[in-house]
């Protein structure tokens, strides 16, 4: 509406587009209902557990019983391919086993968790050489670009807007 009012036939204001990279996943609790919560700490794994207790997380893991395929299960998978996309034909593989009724949760809940510790383990290491002086440069550059950029658009519309000459 503004670029019709304003704009004789430049575009002022420009409308953002959504970028959608990926389809959502819900990533639901390992262990009871919903999804996984920091309020629900035995259910989540998160970026700073140790492998210990994320093993010890995969191993109480609700699991899905021989030849049916619940949604903790499929989020699971979501998650581990995500995290190992080159492990794929692994994990399909003891899905295909599990769903033909074999005992192979045990081996597809110590896979994932080999998956989830290799990740974690290596996002620890790159936070740990990330100093806060550098997230505060990092940020300030942001503001800087951010300011630069909305300078521009409030010059373009008090331009439009008569405002400004």
């Amino acid at each position: 509406a503004f670029n019709n009012k304003y704009g004789n036939d430049k575009k002022i204001l420009v409308r953002p587009e959504t970028m959608n990279v990926n389809e959502p996943v819900n990533i639901l609790s390992l262990a009871g209902e919903g999804k996984m919560s920091k309020s629900k700490s035995e259910g989540a794994i998160f970026l700073n557990d140790t492998p210990d207790n994320i093993v010890r997380k995969m191993k109480r893991a609700e699991k899905a019983i021989e030849g049916q395929a619940i949604e903790k299960l499929d989020s699971l998978v979501s998650v581990i391919k995500a995290l190992a996309p080159d492990r794929g034909a692994e994990i399909d593989e003891l899905i295909i086993q599990h769903l033909d009724s074999k005992k192979v949760m045990g081996k597809f809940k110590m896979l994932a968790a080999d998956i989830i510790i290799e990740f974690t383990t290596s996002f620890q290491k790159k936070r740990e050489q990330i100093s806060d002086e550098q997230v505060k440069k990092i940020l300030e550059n942001g503001i800087s670009v951010a300011r630069a950029n909305a300078n521009e658009v409030l010059k373009r519309v008090e331009e439009a807007m008569k405002f400004a000459e």
